[in-house]
Parts: structure tokens; C-alpha cells; sequence
């Protein structure tokens, strides 16, 4: 048994909070698969995989993820850090990327049977476990909101401004709650005040409450 490999478990998000013992034993325990791969081998791929957690003891390899367009870059992987989460409990008989050995590298393989003992016999692997799934699909609805914020923004304005057309005042009360207007723009309510704050900060209107000011240069205010 390697202490550095007791330590690269430590660095892993899943196991920072379990004991030593614990770590050692998932180290030192034949049943939990120690895996060697060469520099420029792929060790997942989105049709060669095993369900389980995966986590690197020693090397780096590099996550790539295959597109229409050709292979994008993902993220660098080293010692402590982990794969194959998403895949874990997934109905799906494709893994979404592709993990490659960028170095030799030496790794600990959990599989989802040994995963789902620990869970029932380590609840705080189990909360570590779902805390990381749970950051992973807060970033990612984060960054769907930035992709798609020209759009939100976009929808805003065109109703604000037939609002005010039909009202003919560039100053008004909105006629219905955030809430409906939301779902009027089939959009979540955040997205929905963000986008009123970046129509603000574009200058394109002035809002107090729900009383909205639509800042259009005098020349095109008769239209309204």
C-alpha cells in the first residue's frame, strides 16, 4: 500500500470527509480494483465504459468530448480527482465523454455495487456524493442561463415594447405579475430578472416596482 495513494483519496471530493481507515481500506482491500493505463490510452469512452467511480491515484488524463464539429478539449485531470459520477446511475448505455491517459496512469476503480454499499454503510461518502452531483447541475444551469440570455433579453423586450405600443405611454405598470410574465416567456423567474437587469444596464428601460419606463429617443416616442 501507497501513502501517496492514501493521500491522493483525501484530495477526492467524495472521500475528503471519510477517515482514515476508511481510505485505507479502499486502498489496501483487493476487492477494489487498482488499474494501470498508458500515456495515450483511452480509459473511458462513450461506448467503452464500466458503471462506478473512478479516481485517479497517479498521473493526469485529459476529458475530451466529441461533437458535430470535431473533439473538444474539456478539462486536465489529475491525482485526487475523479470520473465517471454522471454515469454511475444513468439508464443510458453511453458514457458522455471520452477520458484519455495523458500520462501513465494508475487508478481506483469503485464500482456502482461497492459504491452503493458505501453509501449504506458511509452516509458521509453518500452526502459528499450527492453534493458534488448537486454543484455539477447548479454550473450547468448556470451556464445554460449565459447561453441563453441574449434570447431572454430579446424575448423582454419585444413584449415590453408591444406593451407599451399598445398602451401608448412609454411609462406603464406591468399588466401581470413577474410570475405570469415568466411563464408567458417560458422562462424561470431568475432568468426573468436578470434579463430585466440587463435591459437596465443597456439603458433600454427604468424600472421601479413594476412600474417600467421605456428609455426610446423622443423621435420615436409619438409611436408609443
Amino acid at each position: 500500500m501507497k501513502k501517496s495513494d492514501i493521500e491522493a483519496l483525501k484530495c477526492c471530493a467524495v472521500f475528503s470527509n471519510a477517515d482514515e481507515k476508511l481510505l485505507t481500506e479502499l486502498i489496501s482491500n483487493s476487492e477494489y480494483r487498482k488499474l494501470k493505463y498508458t500515456s495515450g490510452e483511452d480509459i473511458f469512452t462513450p461506448t467503452h465504459y464500466e458503471k462506478g467511480l473512478a479516481v485517479i491515484l497517479k498521473g493526469k488524463a485529459e476529458v475530451w468530448k466529441h461533437t458535430g464539429e470535431g473533439d473538444l478539449y474539456m478539462s486536465l485531470l489529475s491525482e485526487g480527482n475523479c470520473f465517471g459520477m454522471s454515469g454511475v446511475f444513468s439508464e443510458k448505455d453511453s458514457f458522455p465523454t471520452t477520458v484519455t491517459a495523458k500520462t501513465d496512469v494508475r487508478l481506483l476503480f469503485i464500482t456502482k455495487a461497492q459504491l452503493e454499499k458505501l453509501f449504506r454503510s458511509e452516509p458521509v461518502i453518500l452526502e459528499s456524493f450527492l453534493r458534488i452531483l448537486s454543484n455539477k447541475i447548479h454550473f450547468l444551469n448556470e451556464k445554460i442561463d449565459k447561453l441563453s440570455a441574449p434570447q431572454v433579453s430579446s424575448a423582454l423586450r419585444s413584449y415590453l415594447t408591444d406593451t407599451a405600443q399598445k398602451l401608448n405611454s412609454s411609462t406603464f405598470t406591468l399588466p401581470v405579475s413577474y410570475q405570469k410574465l415568466a411563464l408567458l416567456l417560458s422562462i424561470g423567474r431568475t432568468s426573468l430578472y436578470r434579463a430585466f437587469d440587463e435591459l437596465t444596464k443597456e439603458g433600454f428601460l427604468t424600472k421601479n416596482g413594476k412600474v417600467i419606463t421605456i428609455n426610446i429617443p423622443p423621435e420615436r416616442k409619438e409611436t408609443l
